[in-house]
């Protein structure tokens, strides 16, 4: 998607500056003074909006939901989770600022390596999934978990770094 708009920009601009003539003469720009010197508006704390979204998508999977981490029931409410998680990621990376939100940044690549092994394991689905000694288990237990602790985090991370919004 970053590839595609810096593509487009890119041609944009090419274009602009092929199709100018070399005779034009192009107006005075506006003198420095003229600009209003607003102060520029502190960006909005993410866990404003996003803890009540993760304590949201937590309740939803019910006692037990994930007591058989193969179930299609289970591995429905851990999609729920991590789209969740990665529209957060979208969103901090988006605005540049991973560095204010260091600690929710690290359980969003928890989650994620998780996420990742789960799939890879063939979790969905597997009788075997729940069996001792299956990954299965450990990855779906670090999604359920890493969803309070992203709303945590997120907390933490605005008080470090003092974020006001």
């Amino acid at each position: 998607m970053k590839r595609v708009a810096a593509l487009v920009v890119g041609a944009v601009l090419v274009t602009s500056a092929c199709s100018g003539e070399s005779g034009t003469k192009r107006a005075d720009p506006k003198p420095a003074a003229a600009k209003s010197a607003a102060p520029q508006k502190a960006e909005a704390k993410l866990s404003t909006t996003w803890r009540k979204k993760f304590d949201d998508v937590s309740g939803e999977g019910g006692q037990g939901v994930c007591a058989d981490v193969g179930t299609d029931g289970c591995a429905d409410f851990l999609s729920e989770i991590m789209t969740l998680t990665l529209d957060l990621q979208e969103e901090i990376e988006g605005q540049h600022r991973g560095r204010e939100y260091p600690r929710t940044m690290d359980q969003i690549r928890k989650m994620t390596g998780a996420s990742d092994s789960y799939v890879n394991a063939g979790c969905k689905g597997s009788a075997e999934a729940s069996a001792d000694g299956s990954s299965c288990f450990s990855d779906a237990s670090t999604i359920m978990a890493g969803a309070p602790i992203i709303g945590m985090n997120l907390g933490t991370d605005e008080i470090r770094y003092k974020l006001d919004g």
